[in-house]
């Protein structure tokens, strides 16, 4: 049985931020000194149930890191904020459960 050592969570530095969003070319950088940098996505579905399907499955993703979406939901519209508000970065979980997210829409909206 193999041991699975936790992910360490690490604020990206400018030039990693350019690097990490070509993996996530849907998502929109915002800059922000003050705060953190973030990316933002919306999703749209077929309608509120598939929307809040989505957002389940997302949460189950997020949970795993112990890193959660800042998000809302208006019938079938998912808006979604990452960043890693405790550290004032954009960071490795942000750009993974952007990753996971974008899986998870692909997947869902090809049912």
């Amino acid at each position: 049985m193999s041991r699975v050592d936790k992910v360490q969570q690490l604020c990206l530095t400018k030039e990693q931020e350019v690097s990490s969003l070509k993996r996530v070319p849907k998502w929109t950088l915002h800059e922000d000194a003050t705060n953190g940098d973030s990316i933002t996505r919306s999703f749209t579905f077929d309608d509120f149930k598939t929307a809040f399907y989505f957002m389940s499955q997302s949460a189950q993703l997020a949970e795993k890191n112990n890193h959660h979406p800042d998000w809302s939901n208006l019938y079938n519209v998912v808006d979604v904020k990452l960043t890693t508000d405790d550290q004032f970065c954009l960071g490795t979980f942000d750009i993974e459960l952007a990753q996971g997210m974008d899986y998870l829409y692909k997947s869902i909206t090809k049912l």
